[in-house]
């Protein structure tokens, strides 16, 4: 929603955050003549009379219904939408909240800015879960398959094997390194893994009858 910042709480990149957090406080009046639509679009279904026409009816729930959608779509809750239709309770403020937990990894923001309609604040990235890019010769090709387990060591934690399953394999090879792309997925729940890491990785193929590359622990499953 267009407006201006006037608080923003998750003030700095890295900070940890649930879903539900309140993240900023905007002052929009633009905000308040959108509540006031939706009270006027609520007041109009309401006073209607029962022998009214059909059309009419649907008309007036059509035009309640994108009031409170535009709402929706601006960030307030279900209780923000509430208030301002039922209990006529409008503000030109209005707080917008966290839509998943995370680690803010973007900052884009600063109080007293003016942003537009779409203008992106923060970013958030769950870091529970991560990818890990590779790079695999040709000759490896043979020997990797999707859902193949894979280990890998990292510069800043020697000693210690990660694990994670391969989830894409390029099928166009680098030109410039002669390499194909391989991605792993990777739960990180105690966050050792950092974006941006340096590591190392070795996969362990088993072959079946005939001299194809299997996984037992994958028998029956589609994988994509």
């Amino acid at each position: 929603v267009p407006g201006r910042i006037d608080r923003m709480y998750a003030d700095y990149t890295g900070i940890r955050v649930n879903k539900g957090d309140h993240m900023v406080q905007l002052y929009s009046p633009d905000l308040l003549v959108a509540q006031d639509e939706l009270r006027r679009a609520a007041r109009a279904l309401g006073d209607m009379p029962a022998n009214a026409p059909d059309a009419l009816k649907r008309t007036a729930e059509s035009t309640r219904n994108a009031a409170r959608e535009k709402l929706r779509r601006w960030g307030l809750t279900n209780a923000q939408i509430e208030n301002a239709e039922q209990r006529g309770i409008a503000s030109d403020h209005v707080t917008i909240y966290a839509p998943m937990g995370g680690t803010v990894i973007h900052r884009n923001g600063q109080e007293g800015m003016y942003v537009d309609e779409g203008t992106q604040l923060y970013t958030i990235a769950d870091l529970s879960h991560l990818w890990v890019k590779l790079d695999a010769y040709e000759s490896d090709l043979p020997w990797l398959h999707y859902g193949q387990a894979a280990h890998f060591t990292t510069e800043a934690h020697p000693g210690e094997e990660f694990k994670g399953r391969i989830s894409f394999i390029n099928p166009v090879v680098n030109p410039a390194t002669r390499t194909v792309d391989v991605r792993l997925v990777v739960p990180n729940p105690d966050g050792k893994l950092k974006p941006e890491m340096c590591v190392r990785a070795v996969v362990r193929a088993q072959v079946a009858t005939g001299g194809r590359v299997m996984d037992p622990s994958l028998a029956g499953k589609w994988i994509s």
